[in-house]
């Protein structure tokens, strides 16, 4: 090698390239000697960082152990189950426990609190709403404490900015980012391969639970003390999409600098929601209990209270009800309330005033009624005695009407007998006409059927046109003037060639096809069919007799492609299949002069049996 300069600078700039090259030869071989020295290198480099600045070298680390992470759990996410699940699985069994004896202490010092409003408030709540007391303890045990937050980065997996409760500070906030971020991918991979496309939102460990909410680049994950409700939920959820609302653009750019203005800002706005969170906390656990000589105090208000209120509430129903009845009927009646039931005492002189008596009762009264209101024995005579009159008087006033109303039946029965023979004939009478009339519609209906029969045979040609021209109104293929498909020019036929050429096949069965589904569409045009032509021209150049043979032959061609087709066979056309070869009798002339690309063309048509139309007419018209 020759050295053109004594710099080292340039010396150095000439061979480094050559050493790195040569190492990254040496390392992609697998070469054991220099993976065992810089092994030894490498181990003792990390060691001096660890003890210096770990730190920095965590920060440094995380991206390496993310990736390693997320790649391991990938690829291998048995074997990492299976290695975790014996560490997991134990610290979850413990924390369970202990989670659950902590709850059972604070159920039981609850009850144990005595004689409290609070336990007097929750055992009437629990009463009017139907929720048992050990439910609403739970209610009461269950606050929600998010202790930490931390915003990730979802494609790095970095850690943009956290934010702690005081005392429970997370020791080292980007490792756990990490390894919660390869979690959450791990869980959510393992759910999108099941097909389905969820993400995780819940992870708990022992007596923690983590919240994760994702949205567009990032990811925020709240720590707690116990799974959140949904009023929670939704406050978490209106946090963050207001922070991806500011700070979007910061999020979409992270590159793992978090000593920016804006990420310095968005650190003070978590902790600022983890401080007022700890501040309403605090505020709603500090309430002031009143003594229990005062609650003894109003319990015992409420027992002497409760009775006079109810033994006031009937003497106000007796003095009410008695009032009523003075003033619509006249009579003092005693009225007494008594364990739920009215019990009434009194006399009156007429079975009216008992009946308004029981009727005002019966209103005000909704429990058991005793009605001991008596009528005197002078009065009950008098009045057996004045109805026992009313009615002989009046059972005498019936049997007169009942002679009167024998008298007319009678001859109603007369009446009847010679209505019933009046009917009769009218019956027989409204028949004849109705028959007469029902054969005069049926005749109309027959005449009216005929006329659009052979209204329908005579216009059957100038139907179909009509409708061919309609469905091929924008289509190239077909020729108004003689209703029929024209296929010219070199795409279909070359000059001197009888195979259809490229996709010419295939327009020529898809054209067609359309053209029998509009001529079927009319329902007698099956019936008429008599043939379908299938015509060829050539153009002027050549003899007669060659271009007579050369048509015949593209006539035949096309008739065996429509032969072929399934639709034809399936409606029944291809016995009215017949083709020919006219040679160059009709060429195509613009303006004088002859278009040879158009005289080179096959026509497909139809055409009707004229004769059995005649003879349907015939039919129809000597019909009577």
């Amino acid at each position: 090698m020759r050295i053109e300069s004594n710099d080292q600078k340039i010396i150095a700039k000439k061979i480094l390239p050559l050493f790195d090259k040569m190492l990254l030869e040496r390392l992609q071989s697998k070469d054991q000697v220099t993976i065992a020295i810089l092994s030894d290198h490498l181990a003792d480099i990390i060691a001096k960082s660890s003890q210096n600045n770990t730190e920095a070298l965590s920060h440094s680390l995380q991206n390496i152990l993310a990736v390693a992470i997320k790649r391991e759990i990938a690829s291998n996410k048995d074997a990492m189950i299976d290695s975790l699940y014996p560490i997991m699985g134990g610290m979850i069994s413990k924390y369970v426990t202990s989670a659950i004896r902590e709850l059972m202490e604070n159920i039981n010092r609850k009850v144990d609190e005595g004689l409290s409003f609070d336990r007097i408030k929750r055992k009437i709540k629990s009463k009017m709403t139907g929720v048992s007391e050990t439910e609403l303890l739970l209610e009461e045990s269950g606050d929600v404490l998010i202790s930490s937050l931390f915003v990730i980065h979802k494609k790095s997996g970095l850690l943009i900015s956290e934010a702690h409760l005081t005392e429970k500070a997370i020791s080292d906030p980007h490792l756990v980012a990490s390894m919660a971020s390869a979690i959450k991918d791990f869980i959510n991979d393992w759910i999108q391969s099941d097909q389905r496309h969820d993400e995780i939102q819940l992870l708990s460990y022992g007596n923690a639970t983590l919240y994760i909410e994702s949205a567009g680049s990032v990811y925020m994950i709240a720590f707690m003390d116990a799974e959140p409700d949904r009023e929670q939920r939704m406050e978490i959820n209106r946090f963050f999409a207001s922070l991806v609302k500011e700070y979007m653009d910061i999020f979409q750019d992270f590159n793992g600098d978090d000593s920016s203005g804006e990420i310095h800002s968005l650190s003070q706005k978590l902790q600022h929601y983890l401080d007022k969170q700890e501040n309403i906390s605090d505020r709603s656990g500090k309430r002031i209990q009143s003594k229990t000589g005062q609650y003894l105090l109003v319990l015992l208000l409420l027992i002497f209270l409760i009775p006079a209120f109810y033994w006031s509430k009937d003497r106000y129903e007796e003095y009410h009800i008695r009032s009523e009845i003075m003033q619509k009927t006249g009579y003092p009646i005693q009225i007494e309330i008594k364990d739920q039931t009215l019990f009434a005492k009194g006399s009156v002189d007429t079975f009216r005033a008992l009946h308004d008596i029981d009727k005002i009762i019966r209103k005000n009264s909704k429990g058991k009624i005793v009605n001991d209101i008596t009528i005197p024995m002078v009065q009950v005579e008098k009045l057996y005695e004045e109805q026992k009159i009313y009615i002989e008087r009046n059972v005498s006033a019936l049997s007169g009407y009942i002679k009167i109303l024998d008298h007319e039946l009678k001859s109603a029965d007369k009446s009847i007998v010679k209505l019933t023979e009046k009917l009769k004939e009218q019956v027989l009478q409204n028949k004849k006409i109705i028959n007469e009339l029902t054969a005069k519609s049926d005749r109309l209906l027959k005449m009216s059927k005929k006329e659009k029969q052979i209204s329908r045979l005579l216009n059957l040609k100038k139907n179909i046109d009509k409708h061919l021209a309609a469905a091929f109104a924008d289509s190239i293929y077909y020729n108004p003037k003689k209703n029929v498909l024209v296929f010219s020019g070199p795409q279909f036929f070359p000059k001197g060639s009888v195979a259809l050429q490229g996709n010419a096949k295939k327009i020529l069965e898809e054209t067609s096809i359309k053209y029998f589904s509009v001529l079927l569409s009319i329902p007698e045009a099956k019936k008429y069919i008599d043939r379908i032509s299938v015509s060829a021209y050539t153009d002027s150049d050549g003899t007669l007799q060659y271009n007579t043979q050369l048509s015949f032959k593209r006539a035949q061609v096309v008739t065996e492609s429509l032969a072929s087709l399934q639709y034809l066979k399936g409606k029944g056309l291809l016995k009215y299949l017949k083709f020919k070869g006219y040679a160059g009798r009709d060429v195509i002339m613009v303006n004088g002069i002859e278009d040879k690309n158009a005289s080179r063309r096959v026509e497909i048509g139809y055409g009707l049996d004229e004769r059995r139309i005649s003879d349907d007419l015939v039919r129809l018209t000597e019909q009577n």
